[in-house]
């Protein structure tokens, strides 16, 4: 649809670093809590029109719909700030003791076009912000 009207969007990929720690740590009960508490976090740092979905265990996706790069960014910091500043129970119990996230932003058009290539590039993008440790924000940049 956004190709067809020639709009823009970004995409959010928002990865809990260490959260299989936490769960183990924790048990599956607090860690749906914990996963609930930043699925609001992520609805007040949206719009309505955005969309968020659950992908995985420990990630979501979030779809800004007509934001560019560098606004998407600015909800990122609002995201992480957010999971950063909760006192989650038992978040000390984990490495770093204390709950972090890691999010990677691809645009479209201006990074990819067709869902699967966006998905390629920000699985691409998340594994090299895991490889520098996470509880970071980077864009896809070519």
């Amino acid at each position: 649809k956004a190709s067809r009207y020639q709009s823009t969007f970004s995409v959010l990929m928002v990865d809990l670093d260490h959260f299989t720690d936490y769960i183990t740590a924790n048990g599956m009960r607090q860690a749906n809590m914990c996963i609930r508490k930043i699925a609001e976090f992520l609805k007040k740092s949206t719009r309505g029109s955005d969309t968020i979905v659950r992908y995985g265990i420990d990630e979501f996706a979030v779809i800004l719909s007509n934001t560019v790069k560098e606004m998407a960014s600015v909800v990122a910091k609002r995201i992480l700030s957010y999971i950063e500043d909760y006192p989650f129970y038992g978040e000390e119990l984990i490495p770093e003791g204390k709950l972090k996230a890691s999010v990677a932003i691809v645009n479209h058009p201006r990074d990819a076009g067709a869902a699967g290539e966006i998905e390629s590039k920000v699985r691409e993008l998340m594994r090299k912000i895991k490889q520098k440790g996470g509880g970071r924000i980077e864009t896809y940049e070519e």
